[in-house]
């Protein structure tokens, strides 16, 4: 058995239990030899290749042909996708990978497995790059064999195979490969790296492969335990779920000392789905954030994350989950209660029965919804008199940043609720009524 197919005896297992296939499929020698050697081992109408077209080559379209052609000849589904790739200042490379991702996330059905080509190789490129780019043990744990893609998962069962390999396999076969031009300019750093550096470290070092190999395993475990440190102290700052985010206690953060508050950072946004934070952006949280004056409000936006704080808190947002309004804007003049209420793409209202709590309303009542103009008053419930709301919301501890998208709910003209923070006087239900209790869902 070749070393190819014996990379993929491990991964028979998964592949036949899964409800969907998928192969990222470019049409050079890793991924054709990819697809070639799953099609021996899984029926071909399982599987279907995806081959992203990123335009940035003037054969762009002549390589999609030719993996149409490819699939064609084994019984694989195709399915072509065009991506406009916007470097954005994070590189051409960086940017079309992302576009990739997305693509590939966006097909992937829950519990789908996608198959990508990567090797051995790529291993150790993709370390020496992280490596030059100031990576910690995470970036130089390499790449991993399988991990998480939106509904499903992403598996390379090529990744301890070396190129070497693939290409005698693609030969032995006669499997026809496209040569992609830009992989021989080496104005791009990972082509540098494998054009002149890798080379250079054969020639001295014969079993580098290895010994990177065997770095990434540590790097692995070495990341594994500081996962699980942030994991415990984590667990001991009162972590809280908020609207589109968490929050940590500042004080309790505060007496950790330095090296793990650096660790607590770094792992608290990727313990929830953002990207992991680098030294230096982790040096400004500290000092831009946790230790500055008290009545201040700093911010700090890195990527889709937001830090904040407030209220002895440190705030970890999901910005894109966080609403953008214009002040005093009306959302709806007719929100059935019975119904949820959509306000935007960022956040949604909706309510449930209850008894003896909430609203004086009925299930078919229907109410306004608005931003606030500015200059409202109310009286919450329990209050002898009315008071601005701005006062209002401040004593009621709503974050500064949500207090422009509150949303207030009207019945005839008249305030009768605020989100779902309080009920105002002469709208509350009595002991053992039915009412109406508002919920309001930063959606995720």
């Amino acid at each position: 058995m070749s070393l190819v197919k014996r990379a993929f005896s491990r991964w028979i297992d998964d592949l036949e239990k899964t409800p969907q296939i998928l192969v990222g499929f470019s049409g050079g020698v890793d991924s054709s030899v990819l697809l070639h050697a799953l099609v021996a081992c899984v029926k071909s109408k399982h599987i279907t290749a995806i081959h992203i077209n990123h335009g940035l080559s003037k054969n762009a379209d002549l390589w999609e042909i030719h993996a149409r052609r490819f699939c064609e000849d084994l019984g694989v589904d195709f399915v072509g996708t065009s991506v406009s790739v916007d470097s954005d200042g994070s590189g051409l490379e960086n940017a079309a990978r992302t576009a990739r991702y997305e693509v590939y996330e966006s097909l992937l059905q829950e519990a789908g497995i996608l198959l990508l080509g990567h090797h051995m190789d790529d291993q150790v490129e993709t370390m020496l790059y992280r490596l030059m780019r100031g990576a910690g043990h995470k970036g130089m744990s390499g790449i991993p064999l399988k991990r998480s893609l939106g509904q499903g998962y992403l598996v390379r069962p090529l990744l301890q195979v070396r190129r070497k390999d693939l290409e005698i396999y693609a030969n032995d076969f006669d499997i026809e490969y496209i040569e992609d031009e830009s992989n021989l300019k080496e104005d791009f750093d990972r082509n540098y790296l494998r054009k002149t550096i890798i080379p250079s470290i054969e020639n001295r070092w014969p079993s580098y492969r290895k010994r990177f190999i065997e770095m990434a395993r540590i790097s692995d475990e070495s990341d594994t335990l500081l996962e699980s440190l942030a994991e415990e102290d984590i667990a001991k700052l009162d972590q809280r779920e908020e609207r589109a985010g968490w929050s940590l206690c500042l004080q309790l953060f505060k007496e950790l000392d330095l090296v793990r508050q650096n660790n607590t950072l770094r792992y608290w946004g990727t313990m929830n789905g953002m990207a992991a934070l680098n030294r230096t952006v982790i040096s400004e949280i500290l000092s831009t954030i946790i230790n500055s004056r008290i009545d201040s409000s700093p911010q700090i936006c890195v990527g889709k994350a937001q830090f904040r704080r407030y209220s002895n808190r440190l705030y970890l947002l999901d910005a894109n989950r966080m609403s953008e309004c214009s002040v005093g804007e009306c959302l709806t003049d007719s929100w059935k209660l019975s119904e949820s209420c959509d306000l935007g793409a960022k956040s949604k209202l909706f309510s449930t029965t209850s008894i003896g709590e909430g609203l004086r309303l009925l299930p078919n009542d229907v109410v306004k919804v608005a931003y606030r103009r500015g200059g409202e008053r109310c009286q919450p419930v329990g209050r002898s008199h009315s008071t601005s709301l701005k006062k209002c919301l401040h004593e009621f501890g709503l974050e500064p940043w949500w207090r422009d998208t509150v949303p207030l709910i009207f019945k005839d003209g008249h305030l009768i609720a605020v989100a779902d923070l309080w009920v105002c006087e002469g709208w509350q239900v009595s002991d053992g009524e039915d009412g109406i209790k508002i919920q309001w869902d930063n959606i995720s």
